[in-house]
């Protein structure tokens, strides 16, 4: 009689074990257990490459990199290649892969227009993996200086590579192989640190494209009353991920885009894009391409003609 209870005892403890192991299996595909991975992180969905083949002698191309909820762009020409922010930290691998994938080696100009984790997460990686020329980083106010991690780690990871930081001359030029790139922001320290962001147009020939970070309505007028013969473009990278702070009407009006390029992650909690900036592009019938619905996005230019692929259209 005693052995048949222990059997049983086994029995159900095995049986619980069993149970258990099958519960906690099923939860961690609902992501109920903390720190398991869901198949979709895990899934190489943001980033892939575009496929884009190397740069033509004479061509330029411009690539906003698919970095989920973030900024990435990189501009290739005769041999230079330079990199506007980085996209944030949680995709900063599949980031770091696209641009190896482009063939690049050295980067020769590393742009970050302000110090959001969005913007410069992926910095540190790019600046460990790659020779790097030039850092060019707007200098904070003082005692605005950011204290969050992977701004800290970011300059530990410039000193480290030897590097500095170049501040870039509002109303002058930088030399980006055949690019020029016009300084147009920070034109004075703002309460809103998005309004800090470098503004930046780089021109290939008779073809421009308009950088503006994360600035908002308040950058956006000082650029107009500053700048105003300058926000001209063929492209603009619509500001702040295409949210309701930024890409005013007078700025869309000024700058005159052809297209309008919107980075950011399908279903953000942010809501980006906001449709009244989707309406102000449409008022002036600019063509809208968005990251969130298209991947990767590269224009390619001979300084004259224009013409753009997708990563949708690549697949």
């Amino acid at each position: 009689m005693r052995k048949t209870k222990k059997v049983g005892a086994v029995f159900l403890l095995v049986f619980t074990v069993f149970i258990a192991a099958a519960v906690a299996i099923t939860l961690s595909s609902y992501d109920i257990i903390s720190g398991v991975p869901t198949w979709n992180e895990l899934l190489p969905g943001v980033g892939k490459t575009s496929g884009a083949p190397a740069v033509a002698a004479g061509e330029a191309q411009v690539h906003f990199v698919d970095c989920w909820q973030g900024d990435c762009a990189v501009l290739l020409a005769e041999d230079q290649v330079t990199v506007i922010d980085t996209g944030p930290g949680k995709y900063k691998y599949s980031t770091l892969q696209y641009i190896r994938d482009l063939g690049v080696e050295k980067i020769d100009n590393l742009i970050l227009t302000h110090p959001h984790e969005d913007h410069i997460g992926g910095a540190q990686l790019l600046i460990e993996s790659f020779e790097i020329g030039n850092v060019y980083m707007a200098r904070p106010a003082a005692g605005k200086e950011p204290t969050t991690a992977v701004y800290l780690n970011l300059l530990t990871a410039i000193r480290d590579k030897g590097l500095t930081i170049a501040q870039p001359p509002v109303g002058g030029e930088i030399s980006a192989g055949p690019f020029t790139l016009q300084i147009l922001a920070p034109n004075q320290t703002y309460e809103e640190p998005n309004n800090d962001s470098i503004v930046l147009r780089a021109v290939y020939g008779q073809t421009s494209f308009l950088f503006t970070g994360d600035a908002e309505r308040e950058a956006e007028s000082d650029v107009l009353e500053r700048f105003a013969q300058r926000v001209d473009c063929d492209v603009l990278k619509a500001g702040h991920h295409g949210s309701s702070t930024s890409s005013t009407d007078a700025f869309v009006a000024a700058a005159s885009p052809q297209y309008a390029v919107i980075s950011c992650g399908a279903g953000n909690s942010y809501g980006h894009p906001s449709g009244k900036t989707l309406e102000t592009y449409a008022k002036y019938k600019v063509t809208v391409l968005r990251t969130d619905l298209s991947g990767s996005i590269v224009f390619t230019t001979d300084g004259t003609t224009l013409s753009y692929q997708t990563q949708e259209d690549a697949a």
